[in-house]
C-alpha cells in the first residue's frame, strides 16, 4: 500500500501547538536524519525561516524514463534539495530494475524509497470497463494529447 511505502505513521493532534510526532521514514528502521536536519512539522501556515517541513518528494515514473527523471532530480538537488534533503518517493507499476535504482543512487544521497502501485491504483475502477475505455480511447486518439494513452489515464488519477 502506498502508505506503507512513504512510512507515514498517523498523526498525534494537540490543541496546543502544530507540531506532531511524525518521523522521517527509513528502510531499516534506523532515524538515518536524526541530527542532521532542522526538525520537521506539520502546519498549514508558513514556516520559520530555515525550518524543514515535514514532507516527501513523489513522482510517478517508468523505467524508461530514468534519464528525465536523474536530469529533474540533479537540478532539484541543486537548487532546492541539497538545502532541506527531502526523501524521495518513487512509484511504478512495474518494478523498478536495478539498472534504474542505480541510476537514481548515483545522483543522490538522499533517501529514495520504490514502491509499486497494484490494481487499486493503477487499473480500472469498478466502474469503468475495459471495452469503454478503448471506445473513447480511439475516440480521443487524435483529439488530444495523449488521449489515446490508457496509461496516461491510469496517471492522471495522481
Amino acid at each position: 500500500m502506498v502508505s506503507d511505502i512513504i512510512g507515514g505513521k498517523g498523526h498525534n493532534k494537540n490543541n496546543n501547538n502544530h507540531y506532531n510526532s511524525i518521523q522521517p521514514a527509513t528502510t531499516d528502521g534506523n532515524d538515518l536524519l536524526a541530527g542532521r536536519l532542522p526538525a520537521a512539522r506539520v502546519s498549514y501556515d508558513q514556516p520559520a525561516e530555515g525550518e524543514r517541513v515535514n514532507a516527501a518528494i513523489v513522482a510517478l515514473v517508468r523505467n524508461s524514463e530514468l534519464d528525465g527523471l536523474r536530469k529533474s532530480i540533479r537540478m532539484f538537488e541543486d537548487r532546492f534539495n541539497r538545502r532541506y534533503k527531502y526523501p524521495y518517493v518513487l512509484l511504478n507499476d512495474q518494478n523498478f530494475t536495478q539498472e534504474f535504482r542505480d541510476g537514481i543512487a548515483a545522483i543522490t544521497k538522499n533517501e529514495v524509497r520504490y514502491g509499486i502501485l497494484d490494481s487499486d491504483y493503477w487499473g480500472y475502477s469498478p466502474s469503468v470497463t475495459p471495452e469503454g475505455t478503448e471506445k473513447k480511447l480511439a475516440e480521443n486518439k487524435n483529439r488530444y494529447l495523449y488521449g489515446g494513452s490508457l496509461s496516461y489515464r491510469f496517471m492522471c488519477r495522481f
